[in-house]
């Protein structure tokens, strides 16, 4: 059963203000793949830039179930994806949920 793991770390760079997002992919206890890059838009809340990161960190889970898949690995059961900010998993089941920011609600309809 894979497992993800997913951070964004605000203010990583004080003089731009820009976010770093990082993600761990785990496949039976197995680091398979990790991923850390900044993201594109300056945040000023930790709610926007978690979100953008589990954006990135659902894009990526989705690529490597279908590569597992294609090189013929059995996947049972969904995939585990923890982040530490409990809102933004929290807002992700809620389908009339408003958001004000157009890269926001892209990123919540995707997640």
């Amino acid at each position: 059963m894979p497992i993800s793991f997913m951070d964004a770390n605000l203010y990583h760079d004080l003089i731009t203000g820009r976010v770093v997002t990082v993600v761990l992919h785990l496949v039976n206890l197995t680091p398979i793949e990790w991923y850390t890059k900044w993201q594109p838009t300056v945040e000023t809340a930790t709610y926007g830039s978690e979100f953008m990161a589990a954006r990135s960190a659902t894009d990526q889970i989705t690529d490597l179930r279908l590569t597992l898949r294609n090189l013929g690995v059995p996947i049972n059961g969904a995939t585990c994806l923890f982040a530490d900010n409990k809102t933004v998993v929290d807002i992700s089941f809620v389908p009339h949920s408003r958001l004000h920011k157009h890269h926001q609600m892209l990123s919540f309809y995707h997640v």
